[in-house]
């Protein structure tokens, strides 16, 4: 789980009309990477032979405090910042990257972790109890992760 006070992540849409924008009032993000390989065994031999690669994936969910804005939604579906209605079909093909820059305690640059063409693979909202405040999560699929 990443949770930092210097960590300010950014989502660019790729194929749309939005501006970048800093995520706001994001408060986790627990990216998970499998290799998706699988072993090659034989019959009649105890050793594994090889690996059958396949694409990774990188799961990404993050949970924001739902605060009434559409603008974290608008981004993962690449419309326009005018956009104030939007249907489920409007989450099927867009990508979009996450990045921010990694920094040290005091400030120091470090680099960039970069999250390419990731697509909205679910999203959930949970509240707690009637005076508790509303929690959204978003599960994003992708197929890299880059650290610069």
């Amino acid at each position: 789980m990443i949770h930092s006070s210097k960590y300010q992540p950014r989502i660019y849409p790729v194929n749309g009309d939005g501006a970048p924008v800093e995520i706001d009032r994001a408060q986790s993000i627990d990216p998970t990477v499998s290799l998706n390989r699988e072993k090659i065994e034989e019959i009649g031999n105890s050793d594994i032979v090889g690996f059958v690669k396949k694409s990774p994936s990188v799961g990404y969910r993050l949970t924001q405090l739902e605060y009434g804005s559409m603008e974290f939604w608008r981004k993962i579906c690449n419309k326009a910042d005018s956009v104030n209605t939007l249907t489920l079909d409007d989450f099927k093909t867009p990508t979009f990257d996450i990045a921010a820059f990694l920094t040290d305690d005091d400030g120091t640059f470090r680099g960039t972790l970069w999250y390419p063409k990731l697509r909205t693979s679910g999203f959930s909202f949970s509240i707690g109890d009637p005076d508790a405040i509303i929690e959204r999560s978003f599960d994003l699929v992708g197929e890299e992760a880059v650290v610069w």
